[in-house]
């Protein structure tokens, strides 16, 4: 991804827990979730991009991103 398709806003939750099977294969000590590094997460053109302190596969467990995600979709932002 390169660019962030016209007319779209993309937004980015990404975690900074290096947990789970993610960091067998994840060959970096950039910090990261463990599967992805957080520098491969800051695309260009994002409507916002926000760290938790969660793994990978806590994100998708996550309140707070769950939080941020539904503020985004109502208010077009992350909360402060």
């Amino acid at each position: 991804l390169n660019a962030t398709p016209t007319g779209a806003q993309l937004i980015v939750l990404a975690g900074s827990r290096a947990a789970g099977l993610g960091r067998l294969f994840n060959d970096t000590d950039a910090p990261g979730d463990g599967t992805v590094c957080i520098w491969e997460t800051q695309l260009p053109g994002l409507a916002d991009h926000r760290v938790l302190p969660v793994s990978h596969t806590g994100l998708i467990l996550s309140r707070a991103a769950a939080g941020m995600a539904a503020a985004f979709l109502r208010q077009g932002r992350f909360p402060a």
